[in-house]
């Protein structure tokens, strides 16, 4: 695939800073729906899915395993992975995504809560259950398709089993099987699949066009983070109905795929009010946002994890939360969020 776009632009160019600030704005949400997407396709084992977010060409390396290249060879490396990392969920912070010499590069810090195999192949194979955690770069290019993930630098900086804190020196390695054999049923419990992001304004938009859609996502962007506000604690949550549209729902799905529907954002604001006197004293680091417009709709991801005191009890909480936000005279309000819990678990007590 060759660039249908480049990102460098003559200096003489009429336009220039509204141009780059554009180009800035579209790289970076750009990324973040890569970013979301290239770790729903990892957590939920689809090498298919991870293989098309990247280019023909991609240079894949993970710091312990080394480097392969190719888009045939990058869902070989997965799947091999994979074998040896048979549950994963990961959650992505800290980012920081810049334009550098026309390259578009992002790098974020990854936590993982993950089963590491322990025995080698052929299977059935035991598991570890580890926490992980280290720093992920991404070089992203716009081709014929869309942006896609061009270079891929993934490094560990800790991995420990879960009671045995995170050890010293080298983390805990996964394990690369290269053999055909399949995880036994008992260790392929994988997260559910998120919705997917439209992919934003098209290449061709006029520049009016583009520039409604940045100045969009960050009410977008804004609009998230007073919802988050409004559900810190339960005192907080009073707030939490001025987010939603009259006429909004709320899905909650348990670890065990069973729903909870509540509708009305009067009665949403009582549900995680209610929720928050049982789950008390929450850390909830929020991983990376990522928003797309689809017309006169928004559509926003993110994943959370909670550090929590369950009913007397702490334990581990990762979600899922896919959001439909809708304009209204009030500036954008939530009308769907659907929030899939993808880890739930003793503090101590391992995620299978």
């Amino acid at each position: 695939m060759s660039p249908v776009q480049p990102l460098a632009r003559p200096d003489e160019a009429p336009g220039l800073e509204i141009a780059d600030t554009l180009a800035t704005h579209e790289a970076r949400a750009a990324a973040r729906r890569l970013v979301a997407a290239l770790f729903d396709a990892w957590d939920t084992d689809d090498a298919d899915a991870l293989a098309a977010l990247v280019t023909d060409e991609c240079r894949w390396r993970i710091d312990e395993l080394g480097e392969v290249i190719g888009r045939d060879a990058v869902a070989e490396r997965f799947r091999a992975w994979r074998r040896g990392e048979p549950f994963s969920v990961h959650w992505a912070t800290n980012e920081q995504v810049e334009l550098v010499d026309g390259r578009v590069v992002g790098s974020w810090l990854w936590l993982a809560a993950s089963s590491v195999a322990t025995t080698p192949a052929p299977t059935p194979a035991s598991t570890t259950d580890t926490w992980g955690g280290g720093d992920v770069v991404l070089e992203i290019a716009l081709v014929e398709g869309g942006w896609r993930i061009a270079s891929f630098d993934l490094t560990t900086w800790f991995r420990g089993p879960l009671g045995e804190g995170w050890r010293d020196g080298d983390p805990l390695a996964v394990p690369l099987d290269t053999t055909e054999a399949e995880p036994t049923a008992s260790t392929r419990r994988l997260v559910p699949a998120g919705p997917a992001l439209p992919v934003g304004a098209p290449a061709d938009a006029s520049e009016d066009d583009r520039l409604e859609a940045l100045a969009a996502e960050s009410d977008v962007r804004r609009a998230v983070a007073d919802l988050l506000a409004a559900t810190r604690d339960a005192d907080s949550c009073p707030a939490a109905p001025a987010a939603f549209t009259p006429d909004a729902q709320w899905d909650s799905v348990a670890l065990d795929g069973s729903t909870t529907t509540v509708r009305g954002a009067a009665a949403i604001g009582a549900a995680l009010g209610d929720e928050r006197r049982r789950v008390t004293g929450p850390v909830r680091p929020q991983a990376a946002l990522a928003v797309a417009l689809d017309g006169t709709i928004a559509h926003a991801r993110w994943r959370d994890l909670w550090a929590a005191e369950v009913n007397g009890a702490a334990r581990w909480r990762g979600h899922d939360h896919a959001a439909e936000l809708h304009q209204t005279e009030d500036g954008w309000r939530v009308r769907r969020l659907r929030r899939t819990t993808l880890l739930d678990a003793p503090y101590d007590g391992g995620w299978q």
